[in-house]
């Protein structure tokens, strides 16, 4: 089961994508639906991405295609001082947040950069690993909406830099409001 808020929330989680990487039509956000869509029981998580896709397209009519494109970007790098966490063995780990509270266990930089930039936290830009660290860590952060950008630099040792960098953009071509079922 699926349920978006608006077409552009379901395709940021069709496509993997944060909303400043969604370019094209200015209806997609205000609109709100309700989508629900059960997955097949042989199915499994990965292929949901692409499942909604093709609901996407079915319902909304929608066309996109996928651009590389310099755009404001903030860098994950190491602040002055260096890191304040160590790293660990990588292994099966994962990142689970709310509230004003991240947990990491056994994850890179680049996954929680990728974190930095989701729905969540609402940065209004993609986050881009620019630490040179493949190491994963293990880590609790905890941030207030206001103090995000201290609260890395200050618990974690890491800084989010304004920058601008290459970006994967998804491009809305067509998409219509869907009718009643």
């Amino acid at each position: 089961m699926a349920v978006c808020s608006s077409l552009q929330d379901c395709i940021r989680e069709a496509y993997g994508v944060g909303d400043a990487q969604i370019l094209g039509q200015t209806w997609l956000k205000p609109d709100r639906y309700d989508i629900v869509a059960k997955m097949p029981l042989e199915a499994r998580q990965n292929q949901r991405p692409a499942m909604l896709q093709a609901l996407l397209a079915e319902r909304f009519k929608l066309a996109v295609h996928r651009e590389i494109r310099e755009m404001p970007v903030y860098a994950l790098v190491v602040a002055k001082g260096g890191l304040k966490i160590q790293p660990v063995e990588a292994g099966s780990g994962g990142l689970t947040g709310g509230s004003g509270k991240l947990m990491a266990k056994a994850v890179p930089l680049s996954r929680l950069a990728g974190y930095l930039a989701g729905p969540r936290l609402q940065l209004g830009h993609p986050v881009i690993d620019r630490t040179g660290i493949s190491e994963s860590f293990s880590f609790t952060l905890e941030y207030t909406p206001e103090d995000l950008f201290a609260a890395l630099q200050e618990q974690l040792g890491l800084k989010l830099e304004p920058s601008k960098g290459m970006v994967d953009v998804i491009i809305v071509d067509h998409a219509e409001k869907p009718s009643e079922n």
